[in-house]
């Protein structure tokens, strides 16, 4: 249920002009600074949503279509099984 909530969170922040600039460092980190998109196109993903994948300060906000939420969910399992198959990040300062 909480894996859902995100997601359903993520769409939204998605969709919302205002929250995109706070996406570069959540997507940043859930990619584990690694580049997923050989995952995410493997799953489906199409061409307009791989940016979110890069696991880069490059990500490109304005090239995110918001039909990207609907791939959301496996995005998330791309960054999850990495995070799952690689050790510890470090050198991350997290600031509230």
């Amino acid at each position: 249920m909480l894996f859902y909530n995100f997601i359903l969170r993520l769409q939204f922040m998605l969709s919302i002009k205002q929250c995109k600039p706070q996406l570069k460092k959540i997507f940043k980190c859930a990619s584990n600074y690694k580049n997923q998109t050989p995952c995410c196109a493997e799953r489906g993903v199409p061409e307009q949503c791989l940016n979110i994948c890069n696991g880069e300060e490059t990500l490109r906000l304005r090239q995110i279509d918001t039909s990207c939420g609907s791939f959301s969910n496996t995005i998330i399992k791309c960054f999850k099984d990495n995070f799952l198959s690689s050790g510890p990040i470090s050198g991350v300062l997290a600031v509230a």
